[in-house]
């Protein structure tokens, strides 16, 4: 086991690497997110986080401390120094509470999903494995648990799966994207329109399931309905006129932009020609009149856009720097869980904090697997005509599940509030009027918003 001399010598190091790094730091999104190791001890973890960069600030045990705002804050602001971080380069801070955009994630869970995908692409081995336990016995085992022969024997139950698969399967894909590391505020609108329009468009022979899958959508949209995060679609060119279509017009957008330009020091001046450039952006007009650079990232692209306009670019990537999820904080809890395994439940906190730290470092500098993503996603298996015929069986079970879903109280105003946010139709024809060119701090005296846009109207 490591421990005493080389175990401080590693950490020293790790400590001087780490604070010369985020020095170098601007625009960081602060991620802090609790934990409960397997003693019960409360565990804190503070990260820094600028685009594909993960650093670990601090590993606290907090247990004998109320989790207040006020205390969290103040912990922050401690950890803040001690790591040489000034507050003018932070952007974002991401928390585990309700209202932070970690809910989309729970949402519906990814083991969820995988389950109903595992039950309905097996049921035809499930049901060769029942066939064989009666009529091959004593070589097979028999299966005596009399539910699991009947739910293999239930047509009825798979087809539910096929159902349920075709509507989990966007809201699965979307939450993988969403937590990756160079997702941007921009992806969250994105993602919900893509889940939004996928089920919209479904034929979903569960009475009611539909409806209420949307309801649920249009319910974890309300809790973005921010300006940051319309502006930050506005900032991806084939969305923007979505979405500065129903919910927030042009001026508001621009407005509102100006705003957050200032509360991140801009300068009067750099906010006047940020106004200008929204304007030119906003119509199109020369230098934007040319699709951004391709590149992997939106991010990316608009660091490399060379056009002459230099303050909505610095202002863009400072929008699209903050981090929208928690799960590098996640990742560093599951890292700490193999460290403090049931063996080893006598790892005292502080240690636990050493290790953690050295053990993320460690792991950016080991060659990783090669990235899966870009292998084709299985679909699941089409509802054929045997499955939905299932759904119309005057049974037990559609009798049962159809009481179930009168139960569900349906919000008629959550389900519209994704085409209240945006206009669909007139995004669909602006998307066919662009045909294939478009792709997938200095002291000075008291100013305010109006000043700029009385100088510019639009």
């Amino acid at each position: 086991m490591i421990k005493g001399h080389l175990l401080t010598e590693m950490f020293s190091d790790h400590l001087q690497k780490k604070l010369m790094t985020l020095s170098t730091l601007t625009d960081i999104t602060i991620s802090l997110d609790g934990w409960t190791d397997n003693s019960g001890n409360s565990i804190y973890g503070f990260m820094a986080l600028k685009e594909s960069q993960e650093i670990v600030l601090d590993i606290l045990d907090l247990s004998i401390h109320r989790h207040t705002g006020d205390f969290l804050k103040n912990k922050l602001k401690e950890i803040l120094v001690i790591n040489g971080i000034k507050m003018p380069f932070i952007i974002a801070c991401v928390t585990d509470n309700p209202l932070n955009m970690s809910r989309l994630r729970r949402l519906l869970h990814y083991s969820l999903a995988k389950v109903c995908m595992g039950v309905s692409v097996y049921e035809q081995g499930f049901q060769h494995c029942l066939s064989l336990s009666e009529t091959a016995r004593p070589k097979y085992p028999e299966i005596e648990n009399e539910t699991v022969k009947n739910i293999i024997c239930d047509r009825y139950h798979f087809a539910n799966n096929d159902a349920l698969t075709k509507v989990i399967k966007p809201i699965v894909d979307a939450i993988g994207r969403l937590e990756s590391s160079d997702s941007t505020l921009a992806d969250i609108f994105k993602e919900l329109i893509y889940i939004h329009r996928q089920i919209s468009q479904l034929d979903v022979p569960i009475i009611g399931f539909k409806a209420h899958a949307l309801a649920i959508i249009g319910k974890r949209a309300k809790e973005f309905d921010s300006n940051i995060f319309f502006i930050a679609l506005f900032l991806c060119p084939p969305y923007k006129r979505l979405a500065i279509s129903k919910k927030i017009n042009s001026e508001q957008i621009i407005r509102a932009s100006l705003e957050l330009a200032k509360a991140w020091n801009f300068t009067k001046r750099e906010t006047g020609l940020l106004h200008k450039e929204l304007i030119d952006y906003n119509n199109n007009d020369p230098p934007f009149d040319t699709p951004l650079p391709d590149s992997q990232s939106l991010r990316s692209s608009w660091s490399k856009f060379s056009g002459n306009a230099p303050l909505l670019c610095r202002f863009a990537m400072k929008v699209l720097a903050v981090v929208p999820h928690g799960a590098s904080c996640e990742r560093l809890f599951s890292s700490l869980g193999l460290v403090k395994s049931k063996i080893r439940n006598r790892l005292t906190p502080d240690s636990l904090s050493i290790l953690g730290q050295l053990r993320n470092e460690l792991k950016k500098a080991a060659p990783t697997k090669t990235n899966n993503r870009n292998k084709p996603n299985v679909e699941p298996p089409a509802l054929n005509d045997e499955s939905i015929d299932i759904f119309f069986d005057e049974n037990e079970s559609m009798e049962e599940l159809n009481e179930e879903l009168e139960e569900i109280v349906t919000d008629m105003d959550e389900m519209s509030v994704m085409e209240e946010f945006f206009d669909f139709e007139g995004f669909e024809r602006y998307q066919e009027t662009l045909g294939s060119d478009q792709s997938d701090l200095q002291v000075e005296g008291e100013w305010s918003i109006d000043d700029i846009l009385n100088q510019n109207r639009i």
